[in-house]
């Protein structure tokens, strides 16, 4: 559950970010578990007071969409990302209670 964990955290993150509102695309990378992931994003998002109205959106992607070509893009270096999450944003929303552990 950890893993699914966090990346609802890295959705919510991402979502804060982005700016983004309505209707968000997410793809399947964990079959089975969209309402589990949903439920914790939302979760999340209310953490990060987030209150415009997002729609998660289950589908797979599919490696010829643009955003699975600008993802691979930008890791393998040939674009720089918009923006960058930091192990301590994720580990904020994961252990809320906790002081996060320094990692530079």
């Amino acid at each position: 559950m950890f893993i699914l964990l966090t990346f609802s955290a890295l959705l919510a993150l991402l979502i804060e970010k982005s700016g983004k509102t309505g209707k968000i695309v997410v793809d399947t990378e964990y079959q089975g578990y969209d309402k589990f992931i949903e439920k914790h994003t939302m979760e999340f998002c209310k953490t990060l007071k987030i209150k415009k109205t997002i729609n998660l959106d289950f589908k797979q992607i599919g490696k010829t969409s643009k955003s699975h070509d600008l993802a691979s893009k930008v890791a393998h270096g040939k674009r720089k990302p918009n923006s960058q999450i930091k192990l301590e944003e994720i580990l904020e929303l994961l252990f809320p209670n906790k002081k996060a552990p320094r990692t530079t």
